[in-house]
């Protein structure tokens, strides 16, 4: 963390610390996370991913689950799919959690595949979150309303091709 703050305080080297204290240390996730965080504050997001997930690989449960948040989040951010080596969603497995943590992250996979134009898997995460948390009340409305949104625009393209 303190290489991380020297970075953000305009110490050029500190992110080259962090680069060492990664290498140095390959089994701990903190300086990767830091590295994460220092790439999205300054607007990298796709590498900011990358380290975030690389973090979440290396980190016991309970972390993991916020370093897939922070990856999922910067994956929108960089206005990409995640590529299947990268999957957040398969990153997940082994994460049981059911905290506030895990929320966020199910709603934040939720919205990048939704994003990304993946309907069916995202409202397969949508109903996952739902089951695993059903006082989410706020989820489900957006779900329901995406649904919604969903089938309207399936009517509409089935109404044009019956119109051919």
């Amino acid at each position: 963390m303190y290489h991380r703050l020297r970075y953000s305080a305009g110490q050029a080297d500190g992110m080259e610390a962090l680069k060492t204290l990664a290498e140095d240390n390959p089994s701990s996730p903190e300086p990767l996370a830091s590295l994460s965080i220092c790439f999205y504050h300054f607007q990298e997001y796709e590498e900011s991913a990358e380290f975030a997930l690389k973090a979440a690989r290396l980190a016991n449960q309970e972390e993991t689950i916020d370093h897939l948040v922070y990856a999922a989040k910067a994956l929108r951010k960089a206005n990409k799919p995640p590529r299947r080596s990268e999957d957040p969603v398969g990153c997940l497995h082994g994460a049981t959690s059911y905290e506030a943590s895990n929320l966020a992250l199910r709603k934040e996979l939720y919205a990048l595949l939704k994003d990304f134009k993946d309907p069916y898997l995202a409202f397969a995460v949508g109903e996952w979150t739902l089951h695993e948390n059903p006082g989410a009340g706020d989820f489900r409305f957006s779900l329901a309303y995406d649904y919604q949104e969903k089938m309207s625009m399936t009517s509409v393209y089935s109404l044009s091709n019956l119109a051919r």
